[in-house]
C-alpha cells in the first residue's frame, strides 16, 4: 500500500471546507482534489456547464465519478505527493466509489470528515462570501490581506456566480439529505469524524489534525 493518504471533508456549502483544505495543503503539503474547481473551468467554455453552476444544480454521480477517478489518478502519480484531500463529495454513491477507488490505487483511508454547521450558519456565511476568481480560495470578509487582491496569487477577489440567493436556497435543500446521506455511509462503516464547524477556523482546524492522528494511530 502507497504511504499516501486520502483525506474526504465534506459538510453544507459555507462550512468552511475548502478553508480547512488549503490550510492542510499549507501546513501538511497535502494536495488538493478540487471537483467544483474542476467544473469551475469547464464552465468557462461550456455554456451549459456555466449555465448549471449559477443556478446551484448539482452534476450527476456519472459524470462526477468520472471527475473523481481521472483526478485520484492523476494526483496519486505525482512524485512527492504525501496525501489528497477532497473536499466537495455530494453523494453516498460518490463515497462509496471513491472508497473503491482509493482501495484500487492503494491510498490510506479514506479518512471522512464531517464539518458540522446548520442551514441557517451555511445560508449566513454563503450570502457574504468572497473567493479568489484565479485560485478560487475563500476569502474572509473584512480580510486586511486581501483587501484589494488574493495574498497568495494577486487574483480580483470576486462573489462567486451561485452565491445568489436562489441558488444558495436551492443548493442548501437538496445538499441537507445528501450531506446526511453521505454521513451515514461513512458512520455505517464506523469511520465518520465529526468536527463542530461553528468554531473558529483555528480550532477547528486543531479539531481534524487530532482526530486524523488519533485515527491513523489506532
Amino acid at each position: 500500500m502507497s504511504n499516501r493518504e486520502l483525506i474526504v471533508i465534506f459538510g453544507l456549502p459555507g462550512s468552511g471546507k475548502s478553508t480547512q483544505s488549503h490550510l492542510m495543503h499549507d501546513r501538511l503539503g497535502h494536495e488538493i482534489m478540487s471537483l467544483g474547481g474542476y467544473f469551475r473551468k469547464l464552465s468557462t467554455t461550456d455554456p451549459e456547464i456555466k449555465k448549471a453552476m449559477d443556478a446551484g444544480i448539482i452534476f450527476p454521480d456519472e459524470m462526477t465519478i468520472k471527475a473523481i477517478k481521472g483526478s485520484l489518478e492523476e494526483l496519486s502519480s505525482r512524485e512527492g505527493v504525501k496525501g489528497i484531500i477532497h473536499d466537495d463529495i455530494v453523494s453516498a454513491a460518490q463515497a462509496q466509489a471513491e472508497d473503491d477507488i482509493a482501495k484500487e490505487l492503494g491510498l490510506k483511508g479514506p479518512y471522512p470528515v464531517l464539518v458540522k454547521i446548520t442551514k441557517e450558519e451555511a445560508r449566513d456565511r454563503l450570502s457574504v462570501r468572497l473567493v479568489c476568481s484565479t485560485c478560487i480560495i475563500p476569502i474572509r470578509p473584512g480580510s486586511q490581506e486581501d483587501k484589494d487582491a488574493c495574498h497568495k496569487c494577486g487574483g480580483e477577489i470576486i462573489k462567486r456566480t451561485d452565491d445568489n440567493p436562489e441558488a444558495i436556497a436551492h443548493r442548501l435543500g437538496d445538499y441537507s439529505k445528501r450531506i446526511e446521506e453521505i454521513a451515514q455511509y461513512y458512520e455505517s462503516l464506523g469511520r465518520l469524524i465529526t468536527i463542530n464547524g461553528s468554531q473558529e477556523v483555528e480550532d477547528i482546524y486543531t479539531d481534524i489534525i487530532q482526530a486524523l492522528n488519533k485515527v491513523r494511530s489506532s
